[in-house]
């Protein structure tokens, strides 16, 4: 938290940008899900306040760590949720759809994410 006030020096319209969350919080328990939400939406209002028309990719990690009875349905309200959240944050700005991609990809124990 301390080093959040210095990234708006290097928050630009121009860049990309990655928001990487854990799904294993996400569908954790009810207090890390509202942890997940909240620091989604904190990053989208930065992103939005100070980078208007940026492009953002957002990671999904550590989906392999999910043992859900129905993983589709669960990744597919997932989508649907960060959807509704990033057209709260970003309202008319927002542009273009979120896709859910599955990947497995990466270095150590966890490499299997979602691209949104």
């Amino acid at each position: 938290e301390v080093f959040y006030s210095a990234h708006v020096l290097f928050i630009h319209p121009k860049n990309i940008y990655t928001v990487v969350f854990s799904l294993r919080d996400w569908f954790g328990t009810k207090m890390k899900h509202k942890q997940e939400e909240a620091y989604l939406e904190f990053w989208f209002k930065s992103i939005y306040t100070y980078a208007k028309g940026a492009h953002v990719i957002i990671v999904g990690t550590h989906l392999d760590a999910l043992r859900t009875e129905n993983l589709q349905n669960d990744i597919n309200q997932c989508g649907l949720a960060i959807s509704k959240l990033a057209a709260r944050v970003f309202g008319d700005e927002l542009s273009g759809t979120i896709s859910i991609c599955q990947h497995a990809f990466g270095v150590g124990p966890s490499r299997n994410s979602l691209s949104f």
